[in-house]
Parts: C-alpha cells; sequence; structure tokens
C-alpha cells in the first residue's frame, strides 16, 4: 500500500462492520499474516468490535462442518448451549493462536509490514511494543476461555499442549488480560469439575473484570471448599456477578458463609442460585444477607430446594427476613466509598464462552 494502514480502504470497511470473522486453516495461517494480524490488532482494541473465529471439523461420518468461537451468545442462545456448541473446536489450532505473536506475521511487501507496525505504534502514543503486547494478551485470553471446556475434560487446563509439556497454563494465559472487562463461562454439568478445578479458574480470573458470569450448575464434584477458593479469587472490581451452583449437593452453609466474606464491595448487580443444595440452611442465607454489599442494587437469590426454601429478589427483602438493618452511617460511609471507587477506567469488554 502507498498509505497510512488506517486509511486503506479495508480498514475503512472494517470501521462499517461490527467486527471480524477469523478463517482459520488446518494450519492457521492467518496469525502468521501482518494483515491479517493487522485486522486482529484492530478488532482486539476496538471495544465496540466483534471477533469471531471459524474452522473446519469433520464429524464421524466423514462430513465437513464449520465450528464457530463467537464473541458472545448468538441470538436466542443460552450460554449452555454455546458451551456444547464449541467444545468441538480443533483444539490445536487454538493451542497455535495462544502462542502466536502479531507483530511476527510475514507479507509479500516488506514495507507494508513497517507501515502497518508504525500504525499500531501510533495508538499506544509510540509505545508500539506495549500496544502489540496488549493485543497478544487479549486474543490468547480469549482463546483460552474457549478452550477451558475442552482442556478440563481432557486434564489439560493447567498443561495445554501436548508438544510443549509446561509451555502452556490456561489460568496463567488468562490472567494476563489486564482488559478483559466481560467474562462468561459455563461448566454446567461437566461431572469433571472438582475443587481443584475450582482453584485453577479462580487463580485465573482477570484482574480487571466487571461483569463475570459463571454456571457450574449440576457439578455434583465441587465442595464447599471449591466455593471458597472462587470466592476468594473474585475481582475487587466487579460490578456485576453472576453464579450458579444448582444442583451442587456437596455445598453447604461454611460455603456460602465464605462467599459472603469476599463478595467484592463495590457490587451493583448479584445474582446467585443455589437451588437444590439441600445442606444449605438458614445460618449461610444469613451470613450472606448481612455482608451484601450496601451498593447492590439488583438481587436475585434462588435456595429453592435447601433447608432454606425460599428465593429473594431484593437486598432488602433478603435483609429483612433474617432482621438485618444497616445504620445510616454505614450507609453513608458505603455510600461515599462506591462513588469512590466507581472511578476505574473502564476495561475492554470481551464475553469468552
Amino acid at each position: 500500500i502507498d498509505t497510512d494502514p488506517d486509511d486503506s480502504s479495508f480498514r475503512k470497511a472494517m470501521l462499517l462492520s461490527e467486527g471480524v470473522l477469523l478463517h482459520l486453516d488446518e494450519a492457521a495461517t492467518p496469525f502468521t499474516r501482518i494483515w491479517c494480524d493487522f485486522e486482529l490488532y484492530k478488532a482486539l482494541s476496538d471495544e465496540n468490535q466483534l471477533l469471531d473465529v471459524v474452522a473446519l471439523r469433520k464429524t464421524a461420518q466423514g462430513q465437513t462442518v464449520p465450528i464457530v468461537l463467537s464473541d458472545g451468545l448468538l441470538p436466542g442462545e443460552p450460554l449452555s448451549k454455546k458451551t456444547k456448541r464449541e467444545s468441538s473446536f480443533p483444539l490445536a489450532l487454538l493451542v497455535k493462536g495462544m502462542v502466536a505473536r502479531l507483530e511476527q506475521g510475514d507479507c509479500t511487501v516488506p514495507v507494508d509490514k513497517d507501515r502497518i507496525l508504525e500504525c499500531i505504534g501510533r495508538d499506544a502514543a509510540g509505545n508500539r511494543e506495549a500496544a502489540v503486547d496488549i493485543a497478544n494478551r487479549s486474543l490468547h485470553a480469549q482463546l483460552a476461555v474457549a478452550a477451558w471446556p475442552q482442556a478440563l475434560r481432557r486434564s489439560l487446563v493447567t498443561d495445554i499442549d501436548p508438544n510443549h509439556p509446561d509451555a502452556i497454563s490456561l489460568p496463567e494465559v488468562l490472567a494476563c488480560d489486564s482488559t478483559m472487562g466481560t467474562l462468561s463461562l459455563s461448566l454446567a454439568n461437566y461431572l469433571e469439575v472438582t475443587d481443584d478445578d475450582m482453584a485453577a479458574l479462580s487463580e485465573g480470573l482477570p484482574p480487571n473484570l466487571h461483569t463475570l458470569s459463571l454456571n457450574f450448575a449440576g457439578c455434583t464434584n465441587i465442595t464447599s471448599e471449591g466455593l471458597s477458593l472462587i470466592a476468594q479469587g473474585l475481582p475487587i472490581r466487579l460490578r456485576v456477578l453472576e453464579l450458579t451452583f444448582t444442583g451442587c449437593k456437596q455445598i453447604d452453609d461454611e460455603g456460602v458463609r465464605s462467599l459472603a466474606r469476599f463478595l467484592p464491595r463495590g457490587l451493583s448487580e448479584l445474582r446467585l442460585h443455589f437451588v437444590n443444595c439441600y445442606l444449605i440452611g438458614d445460618a449461610g442465607a444469613a451470613a450472606l444477607a448481612e455482608a451484601l454489599p450496601t451498593s447492590v442494587m439488583k438481587l436475585q437469590a434462588t435456595f429453592r430446594g435447601t433447608a432454606l426454601d425460599r428465593n429473594f429478589k431484593t437486598a432488602s427483602e433478603m435483609r429483612n427476613a433474617f432482621g438485618i438493618k444497616r445504620s445510616w452511617l454505614t450507609r453513608v460511609m458505603t455510600s461515599t466509598s462506591t462513588l469512590k471507587s466507581s472511578s476505574f477506567s473502564t476495561s475492554r469488554s470481551r464475553i469468552g464462552t
């Protein structure tokens, strides 16, 4: 090209689109081409741009079918269905993506690469290396989330690349993304999930998340220890939190108490589901009611099928059920603290799986 890449016709077309569809062949060739990497960089750097990934896979019947990793849910699709859909994406391609470096892409015309890297450097006030590193971490983390369910079933979460042992740990990859603002992950009905897996996920939660949704419904091997581990890893900047433990029958009051102790204080929306966790009773729910941050404006807490056997639709309803009252001083102090903490910079929102 003879012009700045930002002024090129394809870049102008990108600005008119909703996002990028990355089509990977068996060799994951796009990761090695600088123009493809430039498109990926621009998509990953813009919170308004979506990045979907598609690859072809052969079925047991010999048919070739497309498998899509979607940046968010498809229309009318629940999170559990998205997880199932993406679970057959070729794991080897995800691994190749997690070691790809956008700045290492090649091109037919060498000067094009120089111009592209100069363009990237301008986005970070001349610090090209920093800008590309942020984009690399964002790409790797998105692929790590997509790979998580498959890796869990194969016991590969902390060591996913069989050709290079100890080279790639999904928790480490995910935790390195400082730009991820939104994370949704469903492991519903994965009987393989244990407390050790909860520890790995807790260690991998990105530090600047503001919205987190985790679904462990039907994961009957999770105990209160696993819930406690997740609670201890909750990022302090969370504003929206949804945890689903429906049918996790080994979770008891102690697990709920632990969650109550580690709830981020700036939460504005909280949805907790403990349906059919029959070991949970008044003690756990009361501890949760007492620990609810006063910043919570929307609450849904479901305890049907537990010893408590009731649901709560608001924070005040839950507090009143256990006779918990807030003093005027507590409300004022919490409100002031919430205002101060809300000044954090909004990080890139990218829904995983």
